[in-house]
């Protein structure tokens, strides 16, 4: 039995267990008196989402906040882990998992990431792709609380298959006069040995005048938090060498370490206005604004495994060949980098709400709604490169020339590599140390830049109606309709450079002999000394590795063009230039305009320029609710609610392009690239100094549109079997329409080039091309939802509940030949076949499983103990069928991997659990939390690897201790990650992935003060 199956057992055994006395000792109790038990903190926060879930006509869990600014955990997302079938992703980019945030950011809902995200029931996304909520943006402070919908009523607003979040805030009608709150902590977290505060402060009033009553609610929250993560990584293992008389493979190229420090200052204000003139005529007026502002800084070095028949005998190797170790003898490609990325993102909610009862039986509200989202980005990194004592022998670049400089007089380092253990380890002598961290041999490589600018707006409008008929309903049955109309217009732009990779002084796999001499800068050239900083990485994983030379954090944050300025002395023969030289970025202004005016890729130096898009829904609903006493002729009270839904969705999409191929160079002349006609033709003129190459042609395409129409059944039913126990059934159709970098307007046409032989054009090999797909229409589901819910107290529950999705129309990859004019000019020539890859809709899959729950306080038990409960939870995921995703069609890697058979569904756990141990009484509100969560794919082909990176099972043990005194006042401490657990990760496919990544988190700890009047 694994250690999976051990904790499973454990968890389901003690549950029942569990249950089972307490419920045995909550009946005992019952022929006892038992004292009074004042309902505040934690447990109150239990009732309240209790509540909410058993009174509620669909499938919904909930997390509340009963105390101003306590949601249970620091952030939304870190709070919705604890929900039965949602996981969290502590990663932001899951194609590029090295980066590990580690705060927490993306949920999943069984197993699903199409999650659709709502604000007080409205929609809200992010300007990053415009459909989701990146939920890192929004404050855990302003919530009062969090409900996630797992199958939808036809009333909802549309566009999620795995659930929907819908976020709460307060509003002053909610309290019955006046309150006023604050709450104030800091925390510290313990790599990055650092403490940041946080503030937040609420003042709500209603008043009663003459001319109707007033009530107004104004929250404003401001944080700052930081994060460190560490870690030591390897490449894919697919260096297959001799070892014995078998094989042994070796990390491709590299291993490493890296530390990121991750801060952001973010700020977030809730005004809500309500105004009541009479009992049958109500307005709501919120306004929502948050800002946040993440900056990363990320330092790291490497060095090169090498797999010459010389180095073998220093190895060591794991019995399925896994190369676990050794000695580096003078080990080449040490290096190291400076990466430093800002953010500025904002978003932005006002709605105006008016609702009208003109009978008892009828309620009308007309909402609307203005949303916009702000997302810029800036990144700059600078490779460095430290020289040693390197042999020759046996390296040839993809010329088959040596072009490996020599340094006789530089350091040998041979630092000792041990991954046997769970725990990695490397060392370096002092000497070696010394060399590493000496600017004298430290040498610029390359540098790379990029920028994003990307904005979205929605406006929407609704009008709803209920009417409920009186007495028992018509016909016994039928309680109430309701029905309504949706329209919501959605803009959405980005603006993304491509990640602008060149070099500067020397890359030695990169034309080594061809920058040396002369062009080689070194890191202690007088010019550029005042701007080096020694940065000390410190203790990760266990590992003193040694301090690197790099230019300074602060140097790299500013504009990219002074960047270059300071580059300028350090630029040997290399190529790079900023982007904010070539697109007239002005300044650090986030609101930078200027990058991408036009749709030219070539004049912005990026495949696939500007993506603009339009989107308009049109959604009509009708639910009918029911309910009857004596369901089939027993007395057995049934109610819930049939509807439907029919959306229409118009998408426009703006100009695009067809783009023809650069070739970067003819290395053999002008001459040799005219004798290929079909490829000239092409890319248009060639280059009258035969160096320069052929320049590349953009051909703008028409805009256009692109319309469809779902039509969304749901169905709800509940059986109320006994005052405490209750069965549900619940069926709907739901839809997520395509993220818009999947249906941006382009294609890009690539040929096979011999690099071994001056560029020819391979006219043999099939010529390909990939782009976006404007006609890409929605991924569907069928939704089944079952359930059995036992509710023995306010605080007390116990339930079972199983579910399945039927899916159909993924979004994956697909090649088909098109047919293109040869000449983007105009000319004569027959059309060229290109092999073209889209993201297409296809497929089919399923995904199944169940979800157990159980929470309870002993309430049974004498004196102190009855203050002790507890929570636990348990999710089985089942996955059929179905694929992912690939981000970019013109990468080659990403395309294969996404045919590779057995890879699951990325981000996926098969099994997620959460226990928790609470105590509430004289005061006191303690939780333990522990939430785990199985290995899953994070990605099927990850940045740079071009494999797939999993994520090995993960567990987190969290915890909280508050005290209430003088009736008003709480003080607290609030503790994350209590075990430090280290995350691994694996590379590979599904028949060999070894470990791939070591990375340690932030432990934290919070002092927190609230106070409530």
């Amino acid at each position: 039995m694994n250690k999976f199956e051990q904790f499973r057992t454990v968890l389901l055994c003690g549950a029942s267990l569990v249950a089972v006395g307490v419920l045995s000792g909550a009946a005992l109790a019952q022929e006892q008196p038992m004292e009074t038990v004042t309902v505040t903190g934690i447990r109150a926060s239990l009732q309240s989402a209790q509540a909410i879930k058993q009174k509620s006509d669909q499938v919904v869990d909930s997390i509340t906040a009963v105390d101003i600014g306590a949601l249970p955990d620091r952030s939304v997302a870190e709070a919705l882990q604890r929900v039965p079938g949602v996981q969290l992703t502590r990663t932001d980019a899951l194609r590029d998992p090295v980066r590990y945030g580690g705060t927490g950011n993306g949920v999943f809902i069984r197993g699903l990431s199409w999650v659709s995200s709502l604000t007080n029931g409205r929609d809200t996304f992010s300007a990053s792709n415009g459909r989701t909520l990146s939920f890192a943006d929004i404050s855990a402070n302003l919530m009062a609380g969090v409900d996630v919908y797992k199958n939808p009523t036809a009333k909802m607003i549309e566009g999620g298959i795995g659930g929907t979040v819908d976020l709460r805030t307060r509003k002053p009608f909610d309290a019955d006069g006046r309150v006023i709150a604050a709450s104030a902590d800091v925390t510290y977290g313990a790599l990055v040995d650092a403490a940041t505060p946080s503030v937040n402060v609420l003042v709500s009033d209603r008043w009663d005048t003459k001319i109707g009553e007033f009530g107004a609610l104004f929250s404003a929250d401001y944080q700052v938090q930081k994060n460190r993560t560490s870690s030591i990584y390897t490449q894919r293992y697919d260096v297959k060498v001799p070892v014995g008389t078998g094989s042994g493979y070796l990390p491709d190229s590299t291993i490493g370490w890296r530390t990121i420090d991750w801060t952001q200052a973010r700020t977030a204000f809730d005004l809500s206005l309500q105004y009541r003139p009479n009992e049958k005529l109500e307005f709501t007026l919120t306004g929502i604004y948050s800002k946040a502002e993440p900056h990363e800084g990320e330092y790291a070095a490497s060095l090169n495994v090498d797999s010459d028949a010389a180095y073998l005998p220093n190895y060591k190797f794991a019995s399925d060949g896994t190369w676990v170790g050794g000695t580096m003898v003078n080990s080449l490609a040490v290096g190291n980098d400076t990466r430093v990325g800002s953010h500025h993102n904002t978003n932005a909610d006002y709605s105006l709400t008016a609702k009208y009862n003109p009978t008892d039986a009828l309620e009308i509200t007309a909402d609307l709604q203005y949303s916009e989202s702000r997302a810029y980005f800036r990144s700059m990194a600078v490779f460095m490169n430290v020289i040693n004592n390197r042999r020759t022998s046996s390296h040839a670049d993809w010329d088959g020339n040596n072009k490996y400089v020599i340094w006789p007089s530089a350091p040998i380092i041979s630092p000792k590599v041990d991954f046997s253990g769970d725990d990695p380890m490397i060392s370096y002598t002092s000497t070696e140390a010394s060399a590493v961290q000496n600017p004298k041999n430290n040498v610029f490589g390359a540098a790379m830049d990029h920028v994003e600018n990307n904005y979205a707006h929605n406006w929407a409008g609704r009008l709803d109606a209920t009417y409920r008929f009186q007495g028992k309903g018509l016909g016994g049955w039928l309680q109430s309709v309701e029905f309504g109309y949706r329209q919501e217009n959605k803009n959405a732009i980005t603006r993304q450079t491509g990640w602008n990779w060149d070099t500067l002084s020397y890359e030695d796999w990169f034309g080594g002999q061809d920058n040396m001499a002369a062009a080689v800068k070194y890191a202690d050239d007088a010019s550029m000394t005042k701007d080096m900083t020694l940065r000390n990485l410190g203790t990760i994983l266990g590992n003193n590795v040694p301090s690197v030379w790099l230019v300074k954090a602060s140097s790299l944050m500013g504009d990219t063009r002074d960047t270059a300025k300071l580059l300028a002395t350090a630029k040997g023969t290399g190529g790079w230039t900023p982007y904010a030289n070539q697109v007239g970025c002005q300044g650090v202004d986030y609101k930078c305009q200027k990058i991408y005016e036009n749709n030219d890729p070539k004049a912005d130096n990026v495949s696939g320029g500007i993506n603009k898009q339009a989107e308009v829904t049109y959604a009509g609903y009708f639910v009918a609710n029911f309910a009857n006493d004596g369901f089939l002729g027993y007395d057995l009270p049934v109610d819930g609610n049939i509807g439907l839904r029919v959306i229409k969705t118009e998408v426009s999409y703006g100009a695009g392009y067809t783009f023809y191929p650069v070739i970067a160079a003819c290395w053999d002349g002008a001459a040799l690239c005219a004798s290929n006609a079909a490829a000239a033709k092409f890319v248009g003129n060639i280059s009258s100094d035969g160096t320069k190459g052929l320049g590349g042609k953009a051909i703008t395409s028409s805009p256009g549109t692109h319309s469809y129409t779902n039509v969304l059944p749901s169905f709800n039913f509940r059986a109320h079997l006994s005052d405490q126990l209750q069965a549900r059934v619940a069926y709907s159709q739901a839809m997520v329409r395509p993220d818009f970098s999947y249906t941006q307007n382009y294609t890009s046409l690539s040929f096979n080039w011999d690099s071994q032989h001056g560029g020819m054009f391979r006219a043999n090999d099939p010529y390909t091309a990939g782009g976006g797909n404007p006609n890409l229409k929605p991924m569907s589901a069928q939704q089944y939802d079952a359930s059995l819910e036992y509710y023995f107290s306010s605080t007390g529950s116990l339930s079972f509940a199983i579910f399945h999705k039927t899916l159909s129309n993924y979004f994956l990859t697909a090649t088909a030949p098109e047919s293109y004019a040869p000449n983007p000019n105009g000319g004569s020539g027959p059309n060229y076949i290109f092999q073209t890859t889209r993201t297409m809709n296809g497929g089919k899959g399923s995904v199944e499983g169940f979800e157990f729950a159980y929470q309870q306080f002993f309430d049974g038990l004498p004196g102190f103990w009855a203050g002790f409960g507890l929570q636990a939870n348990y999710t089985k995921i089942y996955n059929h069928g179905g694929g992912n995703a690939v981000q970019n069609v013109n990468e080659e890697a990403q395309r294969n991997n996404h045919l590779q058979a057995g890879l699951p569904i990325e981000g996926m756990s098969n099994d997620s659990a959460n226990l928790a141990l609470l105590y509430a009484k004289y005061g006191v509100d303690f939780r333990l939390a522990y939430n785990w969560r199985s290995r899953y794919l994070m990605t099927s082909s990850a940045a740079n690897i071009n494999q797939p990176i999993w994520s090995r099972n993960f567990g987190q043990l969290d915890s909280s201790v508050f005290y209430d005194f003088l009736d008003h006042y709480k003080v607290g401490v609030q503790a994350t990650n209590l075990l430090n657990t280290t995350t691994v990760l694996d590379v590979g496919y599904t028949d060999y992935h070894p470990r791939y990544d070591w990375i340690d988190t932030d432990r934290k700890i919070s002092l927190i003060f609230r106070a409530n009047w």
